[in-house]
Formats: C-alpha cells, sequence, structure tokens
C-alpha cells in the first residue's frame, strides 16, 4: 500500500527521538508547519522546505532523492517509472451559488460547455468574461457556472475578487498571485519577492493542472493577464464592469437586464406574491429588469408584509426617491453604480477623467438616446473627443450602445448621473443643454434650407445657428437624419418649451421643422407640441406661424372646422404685426381647405385676397401658390382649360422662386389637369417627372400623393389595371406614415378600381376603410362611396370617369 509523505514524516521523525518542536528548530521552519505536513493539510511541501527537513534528518543522496520523490506526489510511487510533479494543495474556495437564480440559460449553455469541453492548444487554458454593467449580475452568474463545472477541475477551484470596483484599491497584480500561489500550499515567507519570479512561479506550479480560476470583479486587462496559466487543462471565468474583449478568451459574455419575464420571476421567488399582479411587472420595469435592483425591492416586500406590490410601484415611481429606496443593508444600486465613478475621477488616465466629467451633462437631455453629434455640443467639444468618451463609457458598462453609433442610459443610471448633474454649476449645466437645443435647431432649419429655401418662414427671428448643427447638403439626408432623432426632438421641445428662457428658441425649432412634417407625417405628434408653444411667452409673429402650420397639420388631419378656426387665428396674429406675406400664406391655405371641403364659393375670395397681396409685394412664391388654387377651382368646377393655363403660369414662378419641391407639386398638378383635358400620356408623363423629384427631395408624404394621383390620371382613361399598381405604392407609403387620411384617400381610389375590375373581395376591403374615415371626416364622400359600393363595378367604372377629385 502507498505511504503517504505526512506518514513517512512523522515515522523518521519519531525514529530520531524528536519533538515536532526540535524537528521545526533543526530545519529552521515552524513548529505549525511541520504539523499541517504531518496531519496531511499540506500534502506537498515545498523544494526550500524539502531541503532544510533532508539537511535536519541528515539523509544520503539516496535518500534524499527518494524523499523528494514520495514528496512530490505526498505518497509513495508503486511504479517506479511514475515522473515526480510540482507540490501542491487543492484550493476549494468557491462561495455558494446566488440561491434565487434565473433565467441566462443561452449564456449558462455557452459558459458551461466552453469549461467542459476544453479543446484548446497546449498551453492554452479555457478562458470566458462575462462584463455588464453595475448589479447586473455577473457574478452570480460566474458563480452558478463555476459550480457547475467544479468536479471538471480536480486540482481545485480558486476564487478571488479582484475588487476592481467597490470600497478601497483593486488588488495589485502582485498580491493576487500571491494570494493564489498560497491558496495552492505555498507557504508566505516562500514566495519570491520580485514581481517577475511570482508569475514564473505561478506559471510553474498551474503547469499540467486543472484548476478553476474564478477572478471576480477585474477593475482592467492589466489586473487579468498575469493571473493565466499556461495550461491547457485549466479553466478562467472574469468578471468585470469593463469591456475585456482585448483578451484572448474563447467566450465574452455581455450580460443585459433581465427579460421582464426573467425579472418578474425573480421578484416572486423571494417575495412569493403573485407573479400575474401587473404592479409587479411595473415594478420590474421601473428596477430597469436589473437583477440587483429587483432584489433590494423584493427585499421591501418582504420586510413590510403589509405593503402591496402597488404600493411599492407607487413610490418607485418618484423618480426622485427610487435609488433611496433601491438601497439596503449592504445591497445598494447607487452605491454599486458609484464605485464605478470614483474610479473614474481617481483615475490618472486622461481618457478617465474626461469620462467622468462627461458622465453627468450627458444625463441632462430627456431624449432615448444619444450620437456622437448630439452629444458633443452637452460636452463643448468636437464630434470626435464626444465619440472617444461614448465608447470609453460604453467599454465601462455606464452607456449602452445597443446600435452602431448611438448610446443610451439605464434609466437606473440615467437616474444616478442626474443627481450628479443636479450638483453641478447652474450655468454650466444651462449652457450645455443650450447648446444642446441649438444643434437641433440648426438642424430644424438647415433640412428647411435645403428643400424650401424660399419659404415665408425664414421671417423667424431667434438666436442664429448657422454656425452649428449637421453639415448635411441634401434635403432627404436632412429628413432622413431628423427621422432618426425625432424621438430627442420632441423630447427637447417637451423640455424646452415649458421655460420662458427657452420658449422662443423652441418656438423657431418647431417652425423650422415645418418641411419635415409635412414631408413624413407625425402629424398628431407635431399639432400636440405645437398647442404645448402657443401658449407660451413666445413672439406674436412666431405664436401666428405656429397656428398658420397648426392648421395645415390640422387639415392633413381631417379636422377641417378646427383648420379653420386656427387659419383665422393665424390671420389675425399676421395682421397685429403687419406681415402680408404671412397673411397671404394663410389665405391661400385657406382657400385649399375650403377647395378640399367643396366649398368653392367660400374658397375663391381666400385665393384672390393672397393673389392681390402677392402682386402687391411681388412675390413670385406667393403668386405662384394663388394661381395654383385658382387653378385647384377652376379644375373641379369643369373649366379645364383655365385651369392648365393658371397651373402652367403657376410652375412659371416657381421656377423663377427656385422652390424645387413646390416644382415638383406642381408638376403633378399639371399631369392631372392635362389628363382632365383627355391628354393622359402628357398628364401621366409630367406627373411621374414630378414624382421623381419628390422621391429625390425625400418628400415621402407628397411622393404617396403623387403616386396616387398618377393612379388617378390612369383611372380616368379606363387603365384600372395600371392604376391598382400606382395606388397600391401611394397607400404603402401612407401605411408607413401612419396618415389615415392619405390611407384613406388611396384605399378609396384603389377600390375604385379593384371593383371596376370586377375585384369584389379585395375593392369591399379597401371602400369599407375608406367608407369608416370619411363618414367622420367628410360625410359627402362617404355618400359617394355607398352609391359605389351599392351600384358595383358599373358604378365604379362611371366614378373613376369623372374628373373632379376628392
Amino acid at each position: 500500500m502507498d505511504e503517504t509523505f505526512a506518514a513517512l514524516l512523522r515515522s523518521r521523525r519519531l525514529a530520531l527521538g524528536l519533538t515536532q518542536e526540535r524537528l521545526a528548530e533543526l530545519a529552521g521552519v515552524s513548529p505549525q508547519a511541520i504539523g499541517m505536513l504531518e496531519r496531511g493539510v499540506r500534502r506537498f511541501p515545498q523544494r526550500t522546505t524539502l531541503d532544510k527537513l533532508g539537511d535536519a534528518f541528515e539523509l544520503t543522496p539516496a535518500e534524499r532523492t527518494a524523499f523528494e520523490q514520495i514528496a512530490s506526489r505526498g505518497r509513495v510511487p508503486t511504479d517506479s517509472t511514475e515522473t515526480p510533479g510540482p507540490l501542491w494543495t487543492a484550493p476549494l474556495q468557491l462561495p455558494g451559488a446566488t440561491p434565487n437564480f434565473v433565467g441566462r440559460d443561452e449564456h449558462l449553455d455557452q459558459l458551461t460547455g466552453l469549461l467542459t469541453n476544453r479543446s484548446g492548444p497546449p498551453g492554452s487554458p479555457a478562458i470566458a468574461t462575462i462584463q455588464g454593467m453595475p448589479g447586473v449580475g455577473k457574478t452570480s452568474l460566474a458563480l452558478v457556472v463555476a459550480h457547475a463545472v467544479a468536479a471538471r477541475y480536480p486540482d481545485g477551484v480558486v476564487h478571488l475578487d479582484l475588487r476592481g470596483f467597490g470600497p478601497g484599491e483593486p488588488l495589485a497584480p502582485s498580491t493576487a498571485l500571491a494570494r493564489v500561489l498560497e491558496s495552492t500550499g505555498l507557504p508566505a515567507d516562500e514566495l519570491p519577492a520580485r514581481f517577475e519570479d511570482l508569475v514564473t512561479t505561478f506559471r510553474t506550479r498551474f503547469a499540467d493542472r486543472r484548476v478553476l480560476l474564478v477572478l471576480d470583479n477585474a477593475a482592467e486587462l492589466g489586473q487579468v493577464t498575469p493571473l493565466i496559466p499556461a495550461s491547457a487543462g485549466c479553466g478562467v471565468l472574469v468578471t468585470s464592469r469593463r469591456t475585456l474583449t482585448a483578451l484572448q478568451a474563447g467566450r465574452h459574455v455581455h450580460l443585459d437586464p433581465l427579460t421582464p419575464d426573467d425579472s418578474v420571476e425573480l421578484f416572486t421567488s423571494i417575495t412569493g406574491r403573485d407573479d400575474h399582479d401587473p404592479a409587479v411587472r411595473r415594478i420590474a420595469e421601473l428596477c430597469g429588469h436589473l437583477p440587483l435592483a429587483i432584489t433590494i425591492a423584493a427585499a421591501w416586500l418582504v420586510r413590510r408584509p403589509a405593503w402591496s406590490a402597488d404600493d411599492l410601484a407607487l413610490r418607485l415611481a418618484d423618480e426622485s426617491r427610487r435609488l433611496d429606496l433601491l438601497g439596503t443593508d449592504d445591497l445598494d444600486v447607487r452605491a454599486s453604480v458609484t464605485f464605478s465613478i470614483d474610479q473614474l475621477t481617481a483615475g490618472e488616465r486622461p481618457e478617465d477623467l474626461a469620462a467622468a466629467d462627461a458622465f453627468a451633462l450627458l444625463s441632462l437631455p430627456d431624449g432615448p438616446d444619444l450620437t456622437a453629434q448630439t452629444a458633443a455640443p452637452l460636452l463643448g467639444s468636437s464630434d470626435a473627443a464626444a465619440d472617444r468618451v461614448l465608447e470609453y463609457l460604453v467599454d465601462l458598462h455606464l452607456l449602452q450602445s445597443p446600435h452602431p453609433g448611438r448610446y443610451r442610459f439605464h434609466d437606473l443610471v440615467r437616474t444616478y448621473a442626474r443627481e450628479l448633474a443636479d450638483d453641478l454649476d447652474p450655468a454650466r449645466r444651462d449652457s450645455a443643454f443650450a447648446r444642446y437645443l441649438t444643434y437641433y435647431l440648426a438642424a430644424g432649419w438647415r433640412a428647411c434650407e435645403l428643400s424650401d429655401a424660399g419659404s415665408a418662414r425664414f421671417a423667424w427671428s431667434g438666436p442664429d445657428w448657422r454656425s452649428t448643427g449637421p453639415a448635411f447638403t441634401e434635403a432627404g439626408a436632412g429628413l432622413d437624419w431628423i427621422d432618426r432623432e425625432l424621438a430627442n426632438i420632441l423630447a427637447v421641445i417637451d423640455r424646452t418649451g415649458q421655460r420662458e428662457d427657452t420658449a422662443e428658441t423652441t418656438a423657431g425649432l418647431l417652425i423650422g421643422l415645418f418641411g419635415y412634417f409635412t414631408a413624413r407625417g407625425h402629424l398628431g405628434e407635431w399639432l400636440d407640441a405645437i398647442d404645448q408653444m402657443v401658449h407660451r411667452p413666445i413672439a406674436p409673429w412666431s405664436r401666428a406661424q405656429l397656428q398658420a402650420d397648426a392648421a395645415i397639420a390640422a387639415t392633413e388631419l381631417a379636422r377641417y372646422d378646427e383648420a379653420s378656426e386656427r387659419f383665422e387665428a393665424a390671420a389675425a396674429g399676421f395682421e397685429a404685426v403687419g406681415d402680408l406675406r404671412g397673411q397671404s400664406m394663410v389665405a391661400n391655405n385657406h382657400a385649399r381647405l375650403f377647395t378640399r371641403r367643396r366649398l368653392y364659393d367660400e374658397a375663391l375670395p381666400y385665393v384672390e385676397r393672397g393673389l392681390a397681396i402677392n402682386r402687391k409685394l411681388d412675390n413670385d412664391r406667393g403668386i405662384s401658390f394663388s394661381l395654383a388654387g385658382l387653378a385647384e377651382i377652376y379644375g373641379e368646377l369643369g373649366r379645364h382649360h383655365e385651369e392648365v393655363e393658371y397651373t402652367k403660369e403657376s410652375l412659371e414662378y416657381l421656377e423663377r422662386s427656385g422652390s424645387t419641391r413646390h416644382v415638383a407639386n406642381t408638376l403633378i398638378d399639371l399631369g392631372v389637369a392635362h389628363a382632365r383635358l383627355g391628354r393622359t400620356e402628357l398628364g401621366v408623363d409630367e406627373a411621374r417627372q414630378g414624382l421623381r423629384q419628390l422621391e429625390a427631395l425625400g418628400q415621402v408624404g407628397n411622393c404617396s400623393d403623387g403616386q396616387v394621383w398618377i393612379g388617378w390620371i390612369l383611372a380616368l382613361a379606363g387603365r384600372h389595371r395600371e392604376a391598382v399598381g400606382s395606388y397600391e405604392e401611394g397607400l404603402s407609403i401612407a401605411v408607413e406614415l401612419a396618415d389615415r387620411r392619405r390611407e384613406a384617400n388611396a384605399r378609396f381610389r384603389l377600390g375604385v378600381s379593384q371593383l371596376a375590375l370586377g375585384d369584389r373581395p379585395e375593392a369591399d376591403l379597401n371602400l369599407d376603410f375608406a367608407l369608416g374615415f370619411y363618414r367622420e371626416h367628410r360625410p359627402e364622400v362617404a355618400d359617394d362611396i355607398e352609391a359605389i359600393l351599392t351600384g358595383g363595378p358599373p358604378a365604379a367604372a362611371a366614378f373613376a370617369a369623372r374628373s373632379t377629385i376628392i
């Protein structure tokens, strides 16, 4: 039977009549060390200890060799060919796993698979990192994984808190190495003094071993790399708030907050509350689905059994108190984030200090996200500098980047950042947000200038915007940019519109965005934003312009009575400030409202008033709009030759004024006018030319109209199959814009052509939708639709051949 080193040591000591104390004295080691070796607590003595014991026992060279062979494995080998190895004590240091661990199934499979099936080249251990924001559950996942695979590492499991984020200094690499080496049985007094020798000793001791190292809470890569063994049998699992992708790992896991369902499961597993209670789901949402926050919130209810989930949800809904509630005992969301910021402020690298300084400022906007472009004015920096800061904060998981180039805060991290922002100098805070507002102001006006440079709205006399803003040079690019930023812009308007010192600038932002909203829709949001501003302390001219814009939005939403009232308010406002051009603009648009409602007698005086003012001002652009209004009226009255002449004259004035968008729309109007005279091919060509121009300008809403007009021209000539294709294109755009008026118009026309072709089921679907809309907004059109549905294909064909337009 094999003899252990402990038994051999004891028997030789007793044979010489030595006590443990006397042997310790002779060998120059402690009595405790002798006792631990004889009890087998330390099974593998170090080379220096063996040498000292050999000297004390006065061993011959042969005896010393046998003695060392026994010590190398802790037993007497039965096979003389067995190779001696390093001395070793297997560490078993894992803390208990989180009892309420939920979810993360995919990550569990990935990590356990990597650490169980080690298949790397020689000298390459299995390495995985778990990265994520404070409180997201990195350590919990690491411990569950480590317990699951621990049996595959017979030489032990090391768990080491590197203290990267938390109270005190991060663990120095030399200290970390010493602790790991001590955990494997190497006495502290035998550790090398130099760092390089510690690394060498670590690699030597772990060579050919099968050990799992769990390196928790790493501050940076420099803490981790010295602790990577050069053994294919080892596994290394690292957790950190910092992105460690420079570490050559087999798997980098980025841990996000829990899913809503997993959040509810975690909460109810702690509290025992009903998981179908809507308040529980609301609590999880208010906690940002962050495991730490959910655990603390659940603890509140455990300690307060009389509270309902509704009671807790109500308290958490108050953002100013939320972080106070989410802190108890040694669990605290605020403190958890604070550790990350403290490390930045204490850092010596420029990027640390820049990120710490930016963190609070970036939280000032209420919108959902940021880009480097929109963060730069907040920080007072270049786009490139802002990009570096944003990416650095992402690396620290203080910001999230759900899409390339876009950045957002987790809700609880933003709440903490805003607490820090409250402590900033008010002048600095206000200046940062003023630059942010002006940046969006510039974006709106630059897009307006590119699509409609001659607009009367450029009479707005607010702050200069030309020195800032995004540098797009095409109208379509500008509109696309605003599409991406719309939620942020609306959040800016909602916030700054409530302050007297920024109300006029906010009004100017809305006035500049007219071209965007008329091109891309979102009319309800536009109208809501205008209504917020018209009652604020803004310039009378701005109020009049906003009322005129609101009237146009209400018209597009088929809220015709409201639109008429707003046009009257706008006209009175422009008259009060003596703005004739504004008065003519309102008159022209009010006339178009009456024409749309088939109230031609009411429309004509407004057109004539607008035309008279514009001729007096020698305003080519205004004259063209008035002429277009007259052409529309004459077309509906069946006077198509006059319609064509007025449309051509309008087009000439527009071409002189350089208004490309209106030129495109008027080309479509001219095509309609020619089609009414039976010149279908010319009409289609002109309308398609106008449509191509609108597409190039990014005028999506007008493109929907253009497609429907082309379909109408084709249907007027009896070419219903071609018309259907054009109508469907226009309908698709209207649906995408969520524009019910345009959708109803497209479905009405599409249904007529489908019915004329005998496709009754599809026609009924489209005509029923249109009927519902027009019953509410234009009963006279609803009457037409009911007559078509009753009359069937002959009625549809007859209606399509009519030259009037709804």
